[in-house]
């Protein structure tokens, strides 16, 4: 018996059109869904790949936006404490001011070292406790960073290290006072002179010396002691020593 195979062109032509059909139908629908015109590499590959490189940029320049403000938090961080920092020296150099005085007596100036050792103490504290994300920043031991801002390689800021802001190098901050020994106003110069080279009494700090030797004559010792603070004041902007003349009750002079 023969076998016969019917083929039917009409219906293998209409579900080719409807399958185009859906086909085009799923495309138009992705497009108004996603308003893009092209939604995958099919549909125009050569804009596809400049879309891939766009949202490759984009999505670096996100990331490099939260690097931007990691690094501005990092640095308020910074500023906020060295705000309080300057306010501390600000007042430190108040006390300095205030010490210089001649009317302060050694309890006043004790009671202003004290303060100053406190307010040093709190730098030192601030300077090591204050982090971010875990790392030390005013310390000395934060050696720089480099900050990456952009979506590209060398799209960066780097910053150097911050200085030790610790109070270490503030405790060599001093408000004293000595005294040489009292002497009669009415010791002739040349008496005085003596009393001043048997004692060796200079000032000498940072290399700078005052020679007590260069002092011109003088008619009394009231007026010799008073050259003698005097020579030490010229050098006070060099030094930070200052001198006082002092009257006991006793009737002598002491310089301070």
């Amino acid at each position: 018996m023969a076998s016969t195979i019917n083929t039917n062109i009409s219906s293998i032509n209409a579900q080719r059109n409807l399958s185009s059909s859906q086909s085009a139908l799923s495309t138009a629908m992705q497009r108004l869904s996603s308003g893009l015109r092209v939604n995958s590499f099919k549909d125009d590959a050569a804009v596809g790949a400049i879309a891939e490189r766009m949202n490759t940029q984009i999505k670096g320049l996100t990331v490099a936006s939260r690097n931007a403000n990691d690094g501005i938090s990092l640095a308020q961080t910074a500023e906020g404490s060295l705000g309080k920092v300057g306010d501390m020296l600000q007042r430190m150099r108040e006390l300095a001011v205030q010490s210089s005085n001649a009317t302060n007596s050694k309890s006043d100036r004790a009671a202003l070292q004290s303060e100053t050792k406190q307010l040093a103490d709190e730098i030192d504290r601030i300077a090591k406790t204050t982090t971010f994300n875990g790392t030390k920043i005013l310390d000395g031991s934060f050696s720089g960073g480099v900050f990456q801002v952009g979506a590209n390689a060398g799209d960066n800021i780097s910053i150097g290290g911050l200085a030790d802001a610790t109070g270490a190098g503030l405790s060599k901050i001093q408000f004293a006072q000595a005294s040489v020994a009292a002497f009669d106003a009415g010791t002739t110069v040349t008496g005085f002179d003596s009393k001043i080279a048997a004692g060796d009494i200079s000032v000498s700090v940072n290399g700078t010396t005052i020679s007590l030797g260069a002092i011109a004559s003088a008619s009394s010792g009231a007026e010799r002691i008073g050259q003698v603070a005097a020579a030490i004041n010229a050098k006070t902007a060099d030094t930070g020593v200052t001198a006082f003349v002092t009257k006991e009750d006793n009737g002598n002079f002491s310089l301070e």
